[in-house]
């Protein structure tokens, strides 16, 4: 199990920069079905939906 904290660095680490990972923590984002990366913390299969939009972001896909 992935815990939030873990989420976090990830994001930090795809965005390489702070300001700019918290920003899109709080927009909505199409591949997280429109909902905030925020608001889906809390859940297991939320953190591993940030996951694997994060993952689609490192291989340059943005959908």
């Amino acid at each position: 199990m992935v815990d939030a904290e873990a989420v976090l660095d990830y994001v930090v680490n795809v965005f390489e920069d702070a300001d700019i990972a918290r920003e899109w923590l709080h927009c909505e984002v199409p591949a997280l079905s429109g909902s905030r990366p925020m608001d889906l913390l809390g859940t297991s299969r939320g953190r591993q939906s940030i996951r694997e939009a994060l993952g689609k972001i490192e291989c340059g896909e943005f959908s």
